[in-house]
């Protein structure tokens, strides 16, 4: 019996630990901004949500743990409240990342906004709003259509994405592949370039690479004007721009 009282201890340090750090974890970037006198990226919109969540989470596992300590319960109790506690902290840790992505998020977005060099001459224009971009580019990866050649460890993928196109304005080298042959890549240019004017050919392949790396916008016209059956997966490239 003592040994499965020593387990509850640490079972309980340790979830109130981890629970701390996470809860940390989410506030830190806070904390550095505001001693580093830097605009707060507080906001009102969920962060308060989740700090209602954290407290209320952390006091009720603070609660749990203290009954488990100061009680002598039957094992079963012991096992439900364990439990309890458990999915407490999961439910603590997932409050932490899916913050901490909405955090990402907004700074980016506001990123672009606020940012001089997006009124500065653009290579394209694009018409596609930030949220049906971040759809498009779930379906690419829902689809296996994407990969991103370029780490980033400050910025998502999608974010990289979502920023790219918006901005209009062309990288230095290709960040995207696409995992599409010429003929695919030319149906999908033309999908997508309906809401980015002036995105061409070549300066869509300054964006992405594809499957033939060493293709051209020549090239993938020949290919297109040579074939007679269509794009492979062309409903796939279709549903992409849907919804």
């Amino acid at each position: 019996m003592k040994i499965i009282s020593y387990i509850i201890v640490i079972s309980i340090l340790i979830n109130i630990l981890v629970q701390l750090g996470l809860i940390l974890r989410y506030y830190y970037p806070l904390i550095i901004q505001y001693f580093q006198n830097k605009k707060i990226t507080w906001n009102s919109n969920y962060d308060r949500i989740i700090a209602a969540s954290f407290l209320a989470f952390f006091c009720l596992s603070t609660y749990l743990g203290s009954i488990l300590l100061t009680s002598s319960n039957e094992l079963y109790l012991a096992i439900l409240y364990m439990t309890i506690l458990i999915l407490l902290t999961i439910s603590i840790y997932l409050l932490q990342r899916t913050g901490s992505a909405e955090r990402t998020k907004s700074s980016l977005f506001s990123s672009i906004k606020s940012d001089p060099q997006n009124n500065c001459t653009q290579d394209f224009e694009n018409k596609y709003t930030l949220a049906k971009l971040e759809k498009i580019f779930d379906k690419l990866v829902e689809y296996d259509f994407i990969e991103v050649l370029k780490d980033n460890e400050s910025i998502i993928d999608k974010n990289l994405f979502v920023k790219t196109l918006s901005e209009g304005i062309l990288p230095k080298e290709p960040i995207f592949k696409l995992h599409m042959d010429n003929i695919q890549t030319k149906e999908f240019h033309k999908l997508f370039k309906g809401k980015c004017q002036k995105l061409t050919m070549p300066k869509f392949l300054k964006i992405f690479i594809i499957k033939s790396e060493t293709a051209t916008p020549a090239s993938i016209s020949s290919s297109k004007s040579k074939n007679l059956n269509g794009a492979k997966k062309k409903e796939l490239i279709e549903l992409i721009f849907l919804g």
